[in-house]
């Protein structure tokens, strides 16, 4: 963020609007990584101006892209909305695919955090078809995990598990191993429902392994271990839902979330007597 910062003086310094546009809005997305949102807010919205003074149709639409996942962030799902709405419209007027692609899933995250499930779905799967068609597009696999997360959170869980399995098939775990780690923890709790126990050791094994190496931490990884917990633990497999939880607990800890730490610790207790 220094060096950005840096950069921002030196282009406007020189007068050079561009180049200032670019360096803030830089900045404002590794201030929005590393958690410091309002200075986040204020760089990309400058940004954005500088963009629609100069006329930059890319700019324009990359930072609205940038704004709505700083407030999905901040968890502000109306304002995510909003700029992901603003952005698609800009991407789909102005021919970048890629860029629909991406405003596309960002509309299902907002409609996600909405509470709107269905419609997230739609937005997700549009978003898979979309880069399905954009050979260099890279990350199909993780528009495929959340299209599978939206479908679990509705109870689709036959269509999740083959949603999370293309996704599994999408991402190498030597190109996307942060990724792969996310989609096969989000497969758990669908081998639980199904009573695919078979399955089961080989993939948490690997997820474990996968989670210990990137130290991915998120509060859906959690969420889904810990469904998968319940879901064994109705199925008397009182093994495979310590190991779940233990993967919910880590995660809860992480995130620093003490009322849902609690909760999966309890649990855990519980099913250790």
């Amino acid at each position: 963020a220094k060096i950005l910062q840096e950069s921002a003086e030196l282009a406007e310094k020189a007068g050079d609007t561009s180049g200032l546009a670019a360096s803030k809005r830089g900045r404002g997305v590794a201030l929005t990584q590393l958690g410091d949102h309002a200075g986040a807010r204020l760089d990309l919205e400058q940004s954005l101006g500088l963009y629609r003074t100069l006329g930059q149709g890319y700019g324009i639409t990359v930072c609205l892209l940038s704004l709505s996942r700083e407030a999905a962030y901040t968890e502000e799902w109306s304002r995510c909305q909003a700029f992901a709405d603003e952005g698609l419209d800009s991407a789909r007027r102005l021919g970048f695919r890629s860029l629909v692609v991406d405003c596309l899933n960002q509309q299902g995250e907002a409609s996600r955090g909405l509470g709107n499930l269905e419609k997230a779905e739609e937005f997700y799967s549009q978003a898979v078809r979309g880069a399905r068609l954009l050979p260099t597009f890279p990350w199909v696999g993780l528009l495929e995990g959340n299209q599978g997360l939206v479908l679990a959170l509705l109870g689709r869980w036959d269509e999740a598990r083959e949603v999370f399995r293309n996704a599994q098939s999408s991402l190498s775990r030597s190109e996307g191993k942060v990724q792969w780690t996310v989609v096969s923890t989000f497969l758990l709790p669908c081998l639980a429902q199904s009573g695919r126990w078979e399955e089961w050791q080989d993939q948490y094994d690997k997820v474990a392994g996968g989670l210990s190496s990137t130290g991915v931490v998120d509060p859906d990884l959690a969420k889904m271990a810990l469904q998968a917990a319940r879901f064994a633990k109705e199925a008397g497999r009182p093994l495979e839902a310590r190991q779940a939880l233990k993967i919910a607990v880590s995660q809860w800890r992480s995130l620093g979330n003490q009322e849902r730490l609690q909760e999966a610790e309890e649990m855990l207790t519980e099913l250790a007597v």
